[in-house]
């Protein structure tokens, strides 16, 4: 069964461009949680124009991931860590929103799924962060 929301008004171009100006400011304080890939990835996206502007699936799952261990292993200021993430949920929101805009429910539910399903095979990244806040991929 698909979840029947009803659509919102959204302004990925305006989500897009808080992306931008964190990625700018925050890039430096991020390098210390976020794997080098993955903000390798962020940097990409945020140099793109906003019709190629993506943060996919797995770089998203990344984030997450690695903000949780950074979390649990204080590697910064928990009030600092958790304030820097917004620029990154835009990012990721906007993405989502332009992937979706055409189509169905039912589509958006796989999309979902996939997703869930994402985070599910990424769970040994989670761990090996979980147990040592320098480890890589």
């Amino acid at each position: 069964m698909w979840a029947g929301v009803e659509p919102i008004h959204v302004d990925p171009g305006r989500m897009l461009r808080h992306f931008r100006t964190g990625v700018a400011n925050l890039r430096d304080l991020w390098a210390r949680v976020i794997a080098s890939e993955v903000l390798s990835a962020l940097e990409t996206a945020a140099a793109s124009d906003d019709a190629s502007s993506h943060l996919d699936d797995e770089v998203w799952v990344h984030i997450v991931y690695d903000i949780a261990a950074a979390y649990h292993h204080r590697t910064l200021d928990r009030d600092q860590l958790i304030r820097s993430i917004l620029p990154l949920y835009l990012g990721r929101v906007a993405s989502f929103v332009r992937e979706v805009e055409d189509l169905d429910a039912p589509a958006v539910e796989a999309l979902l799924e996939r997703l869930c399903l994402r985070f599910e095979s990424a769970k040994p990244y989670l761990v090996q962060r979980w147990q040592s806040p320098l480890a890589r991929r």
